[in-house]
């Protein structure tokens, strides 16, 4: 049968009186079973002392089977929607596996040691965030039950079950909030990165918010849907800055790994290469260019991004404000890559000298650097840059360095919200990190402009990454060209407007929200 994304409710209850409702998402993953995240009982284990002992005793890599007395402490009402006529049908369950994935443990402990997630949610319990459900509907055999449920698994991951790439479009379904009104809702971004462990953490710009954890995950593919992923945290923070990417498991990769009790281990880790080759097409070429023009700079305690933009001489535009403590500070720019583009070389950053930059918080926040072209990767190449102006509401995407700084950029789209002669606005996802990246238009890969700040609210406490400014190209072109052709830094300083109209606009009229630079 088709997968699809079911409702996973519970009512809590402590002391024997009602307490809550909550539900999460899950993937109906046959005609009896349901797959899930951990999320969905982390609520029960802050209120029974023996299920949150059961679960924190969970060996990685080893199915657990839960034991019949507590199975009804583990009962849920499982909604999902008839293709048919879109009524809902309802069946009762119970929990009978769980899984504890070492990749994704091992990658959340080391890779986002200070990170949080759903702090929005006191009950959130982080400990169940590398952990799997397996949920049987109208279980009523239940030692044959695990059998059964290990072939439906069995099945889900080598018939359904594709590789995630970077660029594809991605679609969440899931029922936010757990509420029955909002089942089988969609929402769309891209594979924004993948990262972590055998790159078992897929990060996606489409939103999610709390209940959508355990939904499945597809990526667009010659229009076909292919099942790539579950959501296994839709909010974090890192910094304090809050994170507006989904956190997806990447379900091949975690199941690929330690599972001895699966037939089907080998033959993933045998298929991956395969599978990845195959997704291949139109859809991931905007990302590889993007890869080859884009690196993180480093300067200080401060970094963003930068975009090459001479290959021959090795000039890297960013951001002022990236290098602002230059020349105390060495300004490193990492120019190797990897063949394989999955991840880059352990090698050492390539230091850049600075050429010129506009003076600190004065549009246009421009810095030019310059490298020693032998350094430079062979495999990456110059962004074209285009000087026309850009219309409000064109597909565009955007790439940098967003708290991974030694992964390849991380990429999202949106559109031109706004499109002034000075300023363009996107409602793509922009992070700190991603500050001197380019904005490219979707079709073509043609540069539109380089990100500066998104918006912040004037208390600092409210961070908007959807609403965010850039430099249009049409700026940044002459004076850009005008120094290739002749060396001379002098011609840079036409980037530092004297305009007060400019001025005015990129202080965002001194109203709030303002930009943050």
């Amino acid at each position: 049968m088709k997968q699809k994304n079911v409702l996973i409710s519970h009512i809590s209850s402590f002391d024997g009186e009602q307490k809550d409702i909550f539900g999460y998402s899950g993937i109906l993953i046959s005609k009896n079973w349901v797959l899930t995240h951990g999320s969905l009982i982390s609520g029960l284990i802050q209120n029974n002392g023996e299920i949150a002992n059961l679960f924190a005793n969970l060996k990685v890599n080893e199915f657990f089977k839960i034991p019949q007395k507590l199975c009804d402490l583990l009962k849920f009402r499982i909604f999902w929607e008839k293709s048919s006529n879109k009524e809902i049908e309802e069946n009762e369950s119970i929990v009978v596996l769980a899984w504890k994935c070492s990749i994704l443990k091992e990658t959340f402990d080391n890779l986002f040691t200070s990170w949080k997630f759903n702090k929005l949610l006191d009950k959130r319990n982080d400990s169940m965030l590398p952990v799997f459900l397996i949920i049987g509907l109208k279980v009523q055999f239940y030692e044959n039950s695990i059998s059964s449920a290990r072939e439906a698994l069995n099945c889900f991951i080598e018939k359904d079950l594709v590789y995630p790439v970077r660029g594809f479009i991605a679609e969440i379904e899931s029922t936010p909030f757990g509420n029955p009104i909002f089942i089988n809702s969609i929402a769309r971004g891209v594979i924004s990165n993948i990262v972590g462990d055998e790159n078992c953490i897929i990060l996606s710009d489409a939103n999610s918010v709390p209940g959508c954890e355990g939904g499945p995950v597809y990526i667009i593919n010659d229009g076909e849907r292919q099942i790539c992923g579950m959501v296994i945290a839709p909010l974090s923070w890192c910094r304090g800055e809050w994170v507006d990417y989904t956190f997806i498991a990447n379900l091949k990769a975690c199941f690929s790994r330690g599972v001895p009790q699966l037939q089907f281990c080998q033959l993933l880790k045998n298929r991956r290469c395969l599978d990845d080759i195959n997704l291949r097409s139109e859809n991931c070429k905007l990302a590889d260019m993007l890869d080859k023009c884009v690196v993180p700079v480093q300067c200080g305690s401060s970094w963003g991004t930068g975009i090459l933009i001479d290959l021959k001489s090795g000039t890297i535009l960013t951001c002022s404000h990236v290098v602002r403590e230059a020349p105390v500070s060495d300004i490193k720019v990492m120019l190797n890559r990897d063949e394989n583009k999955n991840k880059k070389k352990h090698a050492s950053p390539t230091r850049a000298k600075l050429v010129y930059r506009t003076p600190d918080n004065k549009p246009y926040d421009v810095a030019v650097l310059r490298v020693n072209p032998e350094e430079v990767d062979p495999s990456l190449r110059s962004i074209y840059i285009q000087g026309t102006s850009v219309s409000r509401g064109e597909i565009v995407a955007t790439a940098g360095f967003p708290f991974f700084s030694s992964s390849l950029p991380t990429i999202s789209k949106g559109n031109v919200s706004r499109s002034l002669p000075c300023m363009l606005q996107t409602t793509c996802c922009v992070q700190s990190g991603t500050s001197g990246g380019p904005i490219v238009c979707w079709s073509t890969g043609e540069m539109l402009g380089m990100i500066v700040c998104n918006a912040i609210s004037s208390n600092n406490l409210e961070l908007y990454p959807r609403l965010n400014m850039a430099i249009p190209a049409s700026i940044l072109k002459i004076p850009i060209e005008q120094y290739l052709q002749t060396n001379d830094a002098k011609v840079l300083e036409a980037l530092a407007s004297q305009d007060a109209v400019v001025h005015q606009t990129w202080d965002l009229h001194l109203m709030i929200p303002r930009s943050k630079m």
